[in-house]
């Protein structure tokens, strides 16, 4: 006797506890089966012997308490309670498996895209070339970059903003993990008709007292760490530089201070005096600009900074991230 359509269907609480009860396999498998009309047809298609998928029909019709088949010796054909399931079933599988797609679609999308913190510095000097080269080996990969300022890189890692941040180790950051790059030593930029680019192809910091120099804005990390190497030197030193800078023609005219490397560097070009400047910076603006420009190396002491990226301990960190990360720093090496 065919069993009833309506008993485990009679109110929307029966409904949902009997599809927690249900699984895809035997979702699929009635599906498949009101297609092909053939238990061992159906099999073929879903890779599983013809025992395995009668048991998924059985259990199913066990579940639901209702014959969706009618047996033949020849053909398998719906019910009437089949007939009425199949467009549900199917409208859900269809609904569910478009749903899978477009969340692996995204996921996929994610793990393609990854956001660089970093100086503006860095942003238009070093990481151009270092996106463009990793893009090579990565075509899918989308970079976004984020340039602010050097108090900020390590916020933005903090609160998620950046996968990664690219700086120079000027602030504390022991809470975020951190992989040194590479180390950066400050140089010498001189316009190519200064005196000092005369005298060899190094000048010691004590040679630049009482020049004009071309500082960046006080409070940055490469102002800073100019004032205290050029502190450290013995005060007979300031004294005397003072004395031969009172006695040139432009002892009136005060040091340029600006806010952007590539204004320095402009200084620099049309002669207004010298700029310590980090060797990155200084390697990219002298292929563009060598016959305007001329970079000493800087000695007693040699000063150098270390290049860092920085990443976050609590939050997972993108896989491409970590390349990126790891070909930066290849680059560098």
């Amino acid at each position: 006797m065919q069993r009833t359509v309506s008993s485990p269907l009679s109110s929307s609480l029966a409904a949902s506890q009997l599809l927690g009860r249900l699984s895809l396999r035997q979702l699929r498998a009635f599906v498949a089966v009101a297609h092909a009309g053939s238990m061992t047809q159906a099999a073929t298609r879903m890779h599983l012997t013809t025992s395995a998928l009668s048991m998924l029909i059985k259990s199913l019709e066990a579940e639901l308490e209702l014959d969706l088949f009618a047996r033949s010796t020849r053909k398998l054909s719906l019910t009437q309670a089949g007939q009425a399931l199949l467009p549900v079933v199917q409208t859900l599988l269809e609904g569910l498996e478009h749903s899978i797609a477009q969340l692996r679609n995204q996921s996929q999308l994610g793990h393609s895209k990854i956001t660089v913190a970093t100086s503006p510095l860095m942003a238009a000097s070093l990481l151009p070339e270092l996106i463009a080269s990793f893009r090579q080996h990565a075509p899918q990969a989308q970079i976004r970059l984020l340039d602010v300022g050097v108090e900020a890189i390590a916020n933005c890692v903090r609160g998620a903003e950046a996968d990664v941040g690219i700086c120079t180790l000027d602030h504390e950051v022991s809470d975020l993990k951190i992989t040194p790059l590479m180390e950066d030593s400050l140089m010498l930029a001189c316009h190519p008709t200064h005196p000092l680019v005369k005298s060899a192809a190094s000048v010691t910091w004590q040679q630049l007292l009482g020049q004009r120099l071309v500082l960046l804005s006080a409070g940055s990390g490469l102002r800073q760490l100019v004032d205290q190497t050029l502190a450290k030197l013995p005060k007979k030193v300031h004294q005397a530089a003072q004395t031969l800078r009172a006695s040139q023609s432009f002892h009136q005219l005060p040091d340029h201070e600006v806010a952007h490397v590539a204004t320095a560097v402009g200084l620099v070009r049309a002669g207004e005096g010298i700029a310590v400047l980090p060797a990155y910076a200084l390697h990219r603006a002298l292929a563009e600009q060598k016959n305007s420009l001329k970079v000493l190396a800087l000695k007693e002491p040699i000063v150098k900074r270390k290049i860092v990226a920085l990443t976050s301990h609590e939050h997972i960190t993108p896989k491409l991230a970590q390349q990126f990360i790891l070909h930066v720093k290849k680059q560098m090496a």
